[in-house]
């Protein structure tokens, strides 16, 4: 594994320089991905320069892969499967400060944003979501009516069902991914390649954080890693890649904001401090939150924690319906509700 974290080091220090304008970026596209429920900061993520690693991917291979399309059970033996007809099952709670954007007198409340996602693999299912704005004052509501035309919340409640290749989503066709990691590694790579399915721009690397090899990885597993469209199985898959990047520090007994037993992940990234907790036995996402840790922003002061996501269930349901039961369950419920995020202002 030195190897490999050695070929991904010297393929990092030949990418390009960091645009000016990219912590900020990355923080307005970090709010809009909380306020829809899904990481999607990959789409900030950085060009990969080419390595050959040939045989050292071997390294990743799991005791249950095969050559081709990979596991269907995570490393501590999970079943993570999902049969053609039923549908994979995700509810999150997202919590950011908003509105997003530099608006007067911003931010105005905490944004809780609910999402349930079903999905089939024909491309069918159902997507409901709710919006709720926890202003700090009653003031602070009256301001958002004034600034933004409407009363809250910010997003109206949506809730739509979708035929076979119908559901939408932004990422391409995600099918060909492997949930062998080692293959799903290479993958990832070309990807976010200049000339790759989802390509990226490019950054330089700072002290103390990991280098952009290993960042455009960490960002494209950002922006799958809770997709309805990603199955379980790569999920989990992305997870046994993201452990073994340089850079990623793991802690192997956590405990996520909502009291579960994790592993952590965590790194610097551009100016934040990023945590993501994931189930011990099925691999899948617990929770993830972000710290500033610049001064950059006033109205947010260094230790701000300016967003949180909670995945309250996670499993496979044979229909769409509300009152259906998972036939499978892969993350505990919340034992506890998550710490409050407090009004940067004071």
């Amino acid at each position: 594994m030195n190897d490999l974290r050695d070929d991904l080091s010297r393929a990092g220090r030949q990418a390009p320089e960091l645009p000016p304008d990219a912590f900020d970026r990355l923080r307005r596209r970090r709010a809009r991905r909380a306020r829809r429920g899904r990481v999607t900061a990959a789409t900030l993520s950085l060009a990969v320069a080419a390595v050959a690693i040939g045989g050292v991917l071997l390294a990743f291979r799991p005791h249950d892969a095969s050559s081709g399309k990979g596991r269907i059970r995570s490393a501590a033996g999970t079943d993570l499967s999902v049969g053609a007809n039923q549908f994979a099952y995700e509810k999150t709670i997202s919590y950011t400060y908003g509105p997003s954007g530099d608006g007067r007198g911003w931010p105005l409340y905490v944004d809780r944003f609910t999402e349930q996602s079903w999905y089939r693999a024909d491309g069918a299912g159902r997507d409901a979501t709710v919006d709720a704005n926890d202003f700090f004052t009653p003031a602070d509501r009256q301001t958002f009516i004034q600034q933004m035309g409407h009363t809250p919340p910010d997003i109206a409640p949506s809730d739509k069902t979708y035929a076979a290749g119908d559901y939408p989503t932004d990422t391409g066709d995600i099918s060909y991914l492997s949930t062998d990691p080692a293959t799903l590694l290479t993958q990832l790579q070309d990807r976010s390649a200049p000339t790759g399915r989802s390509p990226e721009p490019s950054m330089s690397d700072s002290p103390g954080q990991p280098l952009p090899a290993q960042l455009a990885v960490w960002f494209a597993i950002q922006d799958l890693i809770n997709r309805p469209n990603a199955t379980p199985a790569l999920k989990a898959a992305l997870f046994e890649v993201a452990k073994q990047l340089p850079g990623i520090d793991v802690v192997q007994n956590s405990i996520d904001p909502v009291g579960r037993p994790g592993i952590l992940l965590r790194l610097q990234v551009q100016g934040t401090h990023e945590e993501y907790w994931f189930d011990p036995s099925s691999e899948q996402l617990l929770a993830w939150r972000t710290t500033i840790e610049t001064d950059a922003f006033p109205q947010y002061p260094k230790g701000t924690v300016d967003g949180i996501e909670i995945v309250t269930a996670s499993g496979v349901t044979d229909s769409t319906d509300d009152a259906a039961s998972l036939a499978k369950s892969f993350v505990p419920a919340p034992v506890t509700s998550p710490p409050t995020m407090p009004d940067p202002r004071s």
